[in-house]
């Protein structure tokens, strides 16, 4: 586990469930670094995260109206360690919840395919300098898969 001052990224494709399961540990007492948008970076030998951290986007209600969540400032943090990473994904119908470490080369993978603008290191010419960021995160950071069925469910101890 990343510790009790470190930061998990929450990662995975629209209506996963990354907004609910942010308010969930929210509500258990956790502090949010950012909501949306996470911006990473290396700090000596380690990878912080920071963003905006004022609240979180709920999806949308039955009305199709998306919701607004502030929190107060102690329940945020401008800048964070990064742990690890946890990419949610949808279960296929049917199938219960399966939970997975992913190895090097698969986190790799999940890592690049979260990324925001991708095109925009290529046009700044640091298309090099991100991929050998984002081996070195996938390497030294645990990513973890949380194939879930759809709707509520609450991240236990187990």
């Amino acid at each position: 586990p990343p510790g009790r001052d470190a930061a998990f990224a929450i990662c995975g494709p629209s209506g996963s469930g990354k907004s609910m399961l942010a308010a969930q540990w929210v509500d258990a007492g956790a502090r949010l670094v950012a909501d949306d948008v996470m911006a990473l970076g290396g700090d000596g030998d380690m990878t912080r995260g920071g963003g905006l951290g004022a609240g979180l986007v709920m999806r949308p209600d039955a009305a199709g109206v998306r919701r607004f969540v502030h929190l107060a400032p102690e329940r945020q943090l401008r800048t964070a360690r990064l742990g690890a990473i946890l990419l949610l994904d949808r279960a296929p119908a049917g199938s219960p919840a399966h939970f997975e470490r992913l190895g090097a080369l698969a986190a790799l993978e999940a890592v690049l395919q979260q990324r925001h603008r991708p095109i925009v290191p290529q046009l700044l010419g640091r298309q090099a300098a991100v991929l050998a960021q984002a081996r070195d995160m996938a390497t030294a950071i645990p990513v973890w898969r949380w194939q879930r069925p759809q709707g509520r469910m609450e991240m236990d101890a187990a």
